[in-house]
């Protein structure tokens, strides 16, 4: 048997060294620490001794890791090297239909419940947690749609800043505010106006080019790995509840100040990946998960030293963090091979923790003094905006009743035509009267539907007088349509019925008057 260099082992080398050590398993780590060879170079040859069935997988070892020892084919091999070089990955027959007894394949019932799918042992999850811990990672998917979504939205803020008059350069060295409420930036009052979506909208909005540059990093150093050890599907779930919750967070200590950026779900994602390693650590090399949690543990020091800087929202980074982390506990009950019991209560789990955030913000909000002094502020700008918005009406109204559709001066003309019409009798003059009555009727329902509703429940005494004089022009323009409708001269008792509604309207014209001066 030929052996390669100490650097670079062959398959017949790992078969003496786990003959070597048996009947005790063989731990590559150990062999690697003792011989110097690297342990990254123990994995190829490994994993073609398993593929051929020459090796598998023995006892997990605290501080020894992953054992390894041969199965009988293995020592075969081992007493002829020469059969070493025909071991081939052992292929999955298929059978071919002609050489199927298909007599004695019994018909399957289709009422018949599916058979029942066996539990993961501890063996298969442990296989299931080295390959999406040492395996090359799948292309991702979730973490470029992420990136594409923040870089697009930042393009987004631009144009505005643009739109608004905001050098480019100020903005992508600081950003605006202004510009940041305009495309979705978490805000206090502007919560209280009923933009609560500010809350979800915020993780995508950043203030400045850098603060994107330095997200997006983060995202795509971590993502990948993160999406990869979760999968996709709950990866994105973890990135939406960290986020949620750092925006919530941030938004109840500072209601004042406006709140962006990605960075609670990263923080999110970085704990989600720890609680992952804690885990399955003992299914995977001690020193690699020790290696991972160092790094891990680095970075989030760095960051959170980062969170103290004036400007960060250390509140929001931190409840991004145990929301990650929270949601990854939950989470890690809803995986494949899981069974139902479990899967219902990670997605309860899950579930009630969002709802306990919702409310414990719902909550903060009511009773914390900073709320109260910010809702004092937007409930006082609401009062004044409100305040100006009837002083415009009114102002409108005015000018309807002196020069618009229901002005004096209209209303006495359509009267001289009714006066004319009648007293005279000519039957030609009583259409254009007619439709002059209608049209007058027409136009006095339009102001009315038009007029503003009371204000809690408070009417407005101009705005009722406005009323009571749209009423008495309606009632005499009424008494005139039903008279030219006859199309007789009236009576004494008929004129004085209309000499009566003139008299109302007028009445009711002088109040009108009296209340606007």
């Amino acid at each position: 048997m030929t052996t390669g260099s100490p650097d670079i082992p062959t398959p017949g080398d790992i078969l003496a060294w786990c003959a070597a050590a048996a009947p005790a398993p063989w731990f590559p780590s150990t062999h690697a620490q003792q011989t110097g060879i690297p342990r990254d170079a123990l994995d190829e040859p490994l994993w073609l001794l398993r593929q051929t069935e020459l090796l598998y997988v023995a006892d997990w070892v605290r501080g020894a890791g992953q054992g390894y020892a041969l199965t009988p084919a293995g020592e075969k091999v081992l007493a002829d090297p020469t059969r070493l070089t025909d071991a081939r990955p052992v292929p999955q027959p298929d059978l071919p239909v002609e050489d199927a007894d298909l007599a004695k394949v019994p018909v399957p019932d289709p009422t018949a419940p599916p058979p029942p799918q066996p539990a993961l042992t501890t063996y298969d999850r442990g296989e299931r947690v080295r390959a999406a811990f040492l395996a090359p990672p799948r292309a991702s998917i979730v973490v470029p749609i992420l990136v594409a979504v923040n870089v697009l939205w930042f393009v987004a803020a631009i144009v505005v800043a643009y739109q608004a008059g905001v050098p480019f350069w100020r903005f992508l060295r600081e950003g605006d505010n202004t510009v940041l409420l305009r495309v979705g930036a978490a805000y206090g009052p502007s919560m209280l106006g009923g933009e609560w979506w500010r809350l979800i909208t915020c993780g995508f909005v950043h203030g400045g080019g850098v603060h994107l540059i330095a997200n997006l990093f983060s995202l795509i150093l971590i993502g990948p790995v993160a999406e990869g050890l979760w999968g996709r599907k709950r990866f994105a779930v973890l990135y939406a509840v960290a986020g949620f919750a750092a925006a919530c967070a941030a938004t109840a200590v500072h209601p004042s100040t406006i709140i962006a950026g990605a960075s609670g779900s990263i923080w999110g994602i970085q704990l989600s990946v720890v609680l992952w390693l804690i885990r399955y650590r003992e299914h995977l090399p001690q020193e690699a998960v020790s290696e991972w949690l160092r790094q891990l543990a680095l970075v989030i020091g760095i960051n959170l030293l980062v969170s103290l800087t004036p400007g960060v929202s250390l509140e929001g980074h931190l409840a991004g963090g145990v929301a990650g982390f929270v949601a990854a506990v939950c989470l890690d009950w809803v995986r494949s091979g899981a069974g139902r019991l479990r899967v219902v209560g990670g997605v309860v789990g899950l579930t009630v923790a969002v709802a306990a955030l919702v409310g414990g913000y719902a909550v903060f909000v009511h009773t914390d003094a900073d709320w109260r002094v910010v809702r004092e502020r937007h409930n006082g700008k609401a009062v004044l905006d409100q305040h100006q918005a009837l002083v415009q009406e009114r102002g409108q109204l005015i000018a309807e009743l002196r020069t618009g559709k229901v002005s004096r001066d209209r209303v006495r003309r359509v009267d001289d035509k009714v006066v004319e019409a009648l007293s005279f009798g000519r039957p030609v003059w009583f259409p254009p009267a007619r439709d002059a009555v209608k049209w007058l009727r027409a136009d006095v329902k339009q102001v009315a539907d038009q007029l503003p509703a009371p204000v809690d429940g408070k009417a407005d005494p101009f705005v009722d007088h406005v009323r009571a004089y749209l009423v008495a022009v309606d009632r005499f323009a009424a008494a005139a349509d039903e008279r030219l409708a006859a199309g007789t001269l009236p009576t004494m008792t008929e004129w004085k019925i209309l000499a009566g509604r003139r008299n109302d309207m007028d009445a009711a014209w002088e109040q009108l008057v009296l209340h606007v001066r």
